[in-house]
């Protein structure tokens, strides 16, 4: 068996020092920070997610603007184009690691192992905003 995957003994400092836990802590970071950078330079395309009546809803440039003069936001402004195109483009992107995880083969065997963890990692932040939108009571149990 390769020694570079072998499993943890538990000891925290060696799980700590594990370049498995480190790939996959940056990839996660990694996508976390790219999407933060990516929706706002597109609002026409993603616009802006807030929260209106305890729930979050998605609005447009116009709807936001209004808000920030003092209208409510209800859930007649809900734009749900606007968080289909959130979803598409997370799975889209989850598609695009999957595809890195499962196809690069060939090389340095701990370079393509620490490269398959920085996808793992990337992916499953993008699939825990896919389920954080879909599912709201993930993020805040309280609310309904």
């Amino acid at each position: 068996m390769n020694d570079y995957l072998s499993k943890p003994d538990g000891n925290i400092l060696g799980f700590l020092q594990d370049p498995r836990v480190w790939a996959t802590a940056i990839g996660a970071a990694a996508i976390a920070f790219l999407e933060k950078q990516i929706f706002p330079l597109n609002r026409s395309l993603f616009g802006y997610a807030v929260e209106a009546d305890g729930t979050m809803i998605f609005v447009d440039q116009a709807a936001f603007d209004a808000a920030g003069k003092g209208q409510r936001l209800t859930q007649a402004a809900n734009k749900q184009n606007l968080m289909l195109n959130r979803q598409l483009a997370r799975v889209v992107v989850i598609g695009v690691l999957v595809g890195v995880i499962e196809f690069t083969k060939k090389g340095d065997p701990k370079f393509i192992a620490n490269l398959q963890y920085v996808c793992l990692g990337g992916a499953a932040v993008e699939i825990a905003r896919i389920l954080q939108d879909f599912f709201p009571v993930l993020v805040s149990p309280g609310r309904k």
